[in-house]
């Protein structure tokens, strides 16, 4: 905040300067103004405004996007943050985004405590990145590196069960692949024309699996997985399900005589 102090000082006849001191401990970081006003026994009067910084420490800065092990399914970022610094100089991006770890962007027209960001296309990755900012009075500050990943690459998925007649409506056999580097979870519906007969089951991805049916009816199997970055695939089986007892066929046996 403003600190406002008043200073009354008698001069002598022909005097024309005077020094004082101002205490400043306690002052916080930050630009403050000074006016001063001088008058004399015609009650002339004069003021000046003159202003100062203190600056005792490096640049505070806050990362804000990506966050710490975040998984993004986009390949353009935007590396979100704020640096706090009176005399605030230029702020720099760090990171691995080449395969080394340096500094990618520079940014000199920064403006104390107001959100900043610098822009990248990458391509599916981990990367880790950090903030460097300094001020004109050589005061350097950088933050500790955050990891992340991009993934925008929707998981494979692969259905060979069921398929075809089954002529059993239980323990219908479930059997699939599914691949990605950041799989995290699968599950399955099915539907008998556009009525639902099983609904959304959980399942492990690495897993066969068996489920059962009400009634012989042709059916559709939809089968999902998504990653941790957030992206969904799915495929679907077609598969009949026909339980009547099958007629016996003519005997063979011919008569003779």
């Amino acid at each position: 905040g403003t600190q406002n102090a008043t200073f009354r000082a008698t001069l002598e006849t022909g005097a024309s300067s005077y020094i004082t001191y101002l205490n400043t401990t306690g002052f916080a970081d930050g630009v403050y103004n000074i006016t001063i006003w001088a008058n004399d026994t015609l009650n002339n009067i004069k003021q000046v405004n003159v202003s100062f910084t203190i600056s005792l420490g490096a640049p505070e800065i806050n990362l804000i996007y990506p966050a710490g092990n975040a998984y993004i399914n986009s390949r353009f970022l935007t590396f979100n943050f704020t640096a706090s610094d009176p005399t605030l100089r230029s702020c720099e991006l760090w990171g691995n985004f080449n395969g080394i770890f340096s500094r990618n962007q520079s940014n000199t027209t920064m403006v104390s405590g107001q959100q900043t960001f610098f822009a990248l296309n990458l391509l599916d990755g981990v990367y880790k990145w950090n903030i460097l900012c300094n001020d004109s009075l050589g005061n350097v500050a950088i933050t500790g590196n955050r990891t992340f990943a991009v993934d925008i690459t929707l998981p494979a998925l692969t259905i060979t069960e069921p398929t075809g007649t089954k002529t059993s409506r239980e323990s219908i056999g479930l059997s699939f692949s599914a691949n990605d580097l950041n799989l995290q979870s699968c599950w399955y519906n099915v539907y008998r024309g556009i009525n639902l007969e099983i609904m959304n089951t959980s399942i492990d991805c690495n897993v066969s699996s068996y489920f059962n049916v009400t009634i012989d009816s042709t059916f559709i199997l939809n089968l999902y997985a998504n990653d941790s970055a957030g992206n969904v695939n799915s495929s679907s089986a077609s598969f009949s399900v026909d339980t009547s007892t099958p007629q016996p066929g003519p005997s063979g046996d011919g008569g003779g005589g």
